[in-house]
């Protein structure tokens, strides 16, 4: 017989999304769902989201470093080569599922956001050598292995 209408799965890094079939929320970017799932069960972009030092301040900081480093990565993973593409990925229903859950109540972060976190605060003092750090840490612990 036919499929029940509400079917959905849940995914384990978020209990309360509901991945399923639906006409109004379309996304090219479900893919990276899966992605999300296997690194939220090797915890990569959430240790990694806790090393790069964040020197902004104000109360106008909308966007924590672990959402904008995954959507940073993502947005790779997803084949967008540039930031110019964050604009658009923001209000993606699969890419804000991704990020967060900041990103899914309200959006990802824009262009100029996303091309500073990878222009400035990427390469800010001891960043890139502390995610370098990390991805030595990862190999060594069998994370990833050939």
């Amino acid at each position: 017989m036919g499929e029940s209408k509400n079917s959905y799965f849940r995914v384990r890094f978020n209990q309360k999304l509901k991945i399923g079939l639906r006409g109004t929320q379309v996304t090219s970017n479900g893919g990276l769902v899966a992605i999300r799932e296997m690194d939220e069960q090797l915890g990569l972009t959430k240790t990694a989201g806790e090393y790069p030092e964040d020197k902004r301040h104000g109360k106008n900081i909308q966007h924590e470093m672990e959402g904008l480093l995954r959507q940073s990565v993502y947005s790779y993973l997803g084949g967008y080569e540039d930031t110019n593409d964050a604009e658009e990925l923001r209000k993606d229903p699969g890419m804000r599922a991704v990020i967060g859950n900041r990103a899914l109540a309200k959006a990802g972060a824009g262009e100029t956001t996303v091309g500073r976190f990878e222009k400035e605060i990427l390469l800010e003092g001891d960043n890139l050598n502390n995610l370098d750090e990390i991805l030595k840490q990862w190999t060594k612990e069998g994370r990833f292995s050939a």
